[in-house]
């Protein structure tokens, strides 16, 4: 039988190879769905991380700070078929996440989504059509509102609970971070087109990206 050998994280985290980058992506992935168990279930076809349905199949609805007030979101809730009380699908709100490196440090980005199931667990052979019939609703200030969201929750899943022990291994930064880049739009003859919300929260948020540093302890 073979010792157990402890290695420190940089020896993945900062290596310019780029099979030990690869393995470090691998082993985050393992350790970002241990963190989130509790509450997300992953798909592996979709490659996306969305609430678990309640025990009942009742909505389930996720306070969470905005970036000026305390607000909520319905994260899993049915939809009913016309005119009738059968539900007709379930939707869950998800994410896409993938880990990049930038010079020394690694981020998580965040792709805001949704995922759709039949009965809470099994995926819903419409779901591309109910997809693209949200995107086409959901304005940027309502993905961006997503996109706080799930950074809330990943530095603090237990929803403010003391008696519940955050997941040791792997720790998110906050707020999220901020960079920029040598390319844009105008925002003035962007934001004209847009209501007076849609224009004010827009105008606070028109440096965020969805990058998320993370902190990994040895």
């Amino acid at each position: 039988m073979g010792t157990v050998e402890q290695h420190s994280v940089d020896e993945w985290s900062l290596s310019n190879r780029l099979e030990r980058q690869q393995e470090f992506v691998w082993l985050l992935n393992k350790v970002l769905r241990e963190k989130v168990k509790d509450d997300l279930s992953f798909d592996q076809k979709k490659r996306c991380y969305y609430f678990k349905p309640t025990n009942d199949l009742s909505a389930r609805r996720y306070y969470y700070r905005s970036l000026s007030k305390k607000t909520h979101r319905d994260v899993f809730q049915p939809y009913l078929k016309k005119n009738s009380t059968e539900v007709a699908y379930y939707r869950h709100s998800a994410f896409e996440g993938q880990f990049i490196r930038v010079d020394s440090d690694w981020f998580l980005e965040i792709t805001p989504t949704y995922f759709f199931t039949r009965d809470g667990y099994t995926r819903e052979k419409f779901e591309k059509e109910h997809l693209s019939g949200i995107k086409r609703l959901e304005k940027n200030p309502a993905v961006f509102g997503q996109l706080i969201m799930w950074a809330e929750y990943l530095i603090t899943p237990a929803q403010g609970d003391l008696f519940i022990q955050n997941y040791p291994f792997l720790h998110f930064f906050e707020p999220l971070e901020e960079f920029e880049i040598e390319v844009g739009i105008d925002d003035d003859i962007w934001l004209s087109n847009e209501d007076d919300e849609t224009s004010a929260l827009l105008e606070e948020s028109l440096n965020d990206l969805p990058l998320f540093q993370m902190n990994n302890e040895d």
